[in-house]
């Protein structure tokens, strides 16, 4: 079943927000961009949203593209997040 292989995905997704949150908080910054690229938005948008409204200075941007594109970009240095409805393996 897809939903139970997205689950470990989706739990990595929220441990990485609380550590991004808290090194956020302590870093004295508070201020900057989250660059996000992912396969489709409807699996981000929750964790966007409570991104948004846990820490509202920090600019948030997603980017939609294949999973093709989405590493691409984490590769690249062009996005801080990827997130991808497909499993892809660590080269």
């Amino acid at each position: 079943d897809e939903g139970v292989r997205l689950l470990p995905m989706v739990k990595t997704l929220l441990q990485q927000e609380a550590d991004i949150e808290f090194f956020l908080r302590n870093s004295g910054h508070g201020t900057g961009t989250l660059r996000i690229a992912a396969t489709a938005p409807y699996y981000i948008l929750d964790l966007v949203k409570a991104f948004r409204e846990r820490l509202p200075q920090i600019v948030v941007s997603v980017d939609i593209g294949n999973s093709q594109q989405v590493l691409e970009a984490l590769d690249e240095y062009r996005v801080d997040i990827a997130a991808s409805s497909q499993l892809l393996e660590d080269p």
